[in-house]
């Protein structure tokens, strides 16, 4: 889940979290994910584009692999409570300082 959360923030994609299980084995049928080594986590490398993940949305779509809630509500990410506040922190360290 974040994975399809990160990807989809990076390039605006329209998705919902019950389509991690179908992003990742896509990512893995594609090997357009590659695990890296880290210190206390697991990071991986994500290769694609916008118009790429797109299409690979419209595809699955169409054959019914994944599907649009029926309900017209917020999506909701079950994510740790303080990833959002992590990633602002981390975000602003790695920007360049204003002028």
């Amino acid at each position: 889940m974040f994975v399809l959360y990160r990807v989809a923030c990076r390039y605006g994609l329209p998705v919902v979290p019950e389509w991690a299980p179908w992003f990742m084995r896509e990512l893995n049928q594609r090997k357009a994910i590659r695990l890296l080594t880290g210190l206390g986590c697991s990071p991986v490398l994500v290769s694609g584009t916008k118009p790429a993940f797109l299409k690979w949305i419209g595809k699955a779509l169409r054959e019914g692999l994944i599907r649009i809630p029926k309900e017209n509500s917020s999506i909701t990410w079950k994510l740790p409570g303080n990833f959002l506040e992590r990633s602002i922190v981390l975000a602003a360290e790695s920007s360049p300082a204003a002028p």
